[in-house]
This record gives structure tokens, sequence and C-alpha cells, in this order.
């Protein structure tokens, strides 16, 4: 049986507030604050793999306060950015574009997504 949209979000919360705070925590790595959004502001699809033809649940969230978005796939893995937006504090002549997670919940893996300034 298939879960429908509402079961999936419920059952996606616990996952989907440990990526926010691995994001968070990343960030903060840095020496940035990134302001997250609670899980239940979220816009929540369910959007079905070309190749797989399993559903993932995908969050996203527009300027509130940051754009984001969260891809909980079916087979438990994770993908996540967040803009960040913001000159990086220990690297000069570096912008933050973004700070991405990936991977097991349980390994988590997350790095910011860098730009080199224009000159």
């Amino acid at each position: 049986m298939t879960a429908t949209l509402e079961q999936r979000i419920v059952a996606g919360r616990a996952v989907g507030e440990t990526v926010l705070a691995g994001l968070r925590r990343e960030a903060a790595q840095i020496g940035l604050e990134l302001p997250t959004p609670a899980w239940d502001s979220g816009q929540f699809s369910l959007q079905r793999d070309a190749y797989s033809g399993e559903e993932s649940l995908i969050a996203r969230w527009r300027g509130d306060p940051r754009n984001g978005m969260i891809d909980l796939r079916a087979d438990g893995r994770v993908y996540a950015e967040f803009d960040l937006l913001a000159p990086h504090p220990k690297r000069p002549g570096w912008f933050v574009e973004a700070i991405i997670a990936w991977g097991e919940p349980a390994a988590l893996k997350c790095e910011p997504r860098l730009l080199e300034m224009p000159q």
C-alpha cells in the first residue's frame, strides 16, 4: 500500500528535522548562521523517480527565511540544500552560495557550496 502525502510528511519529520539541524551545524562550523524553517512550514509533494519508479517526499521552503529543499528518497537516502548567500567569513574572496547535505540520515554529510567572488 502506498502512503499518502500526509503520512509521508509525518513519517519524514524526524529525518527532516535531523537534516535541518545538520545544515545549521555546518553553517555554524564556518562561522555563519543558517536560519532554517520549521518542518511543518514546508510545501510538500511526492515526486516519482523516472528510473526506479519510487516516490520521494520533497519539502520546499521559499524565502522562509531562505530558499531550501529536502528530498527524502524512498530508499532512505537524503539530499538537501538551503541558500546561504553570504561572504565566507574565513576565506576572503569566496562566497557561500548554499549549504548542502546528502547521504544516509545516520551518516549525513554536509558542506558549503562555495563560489569565487567576481573580481
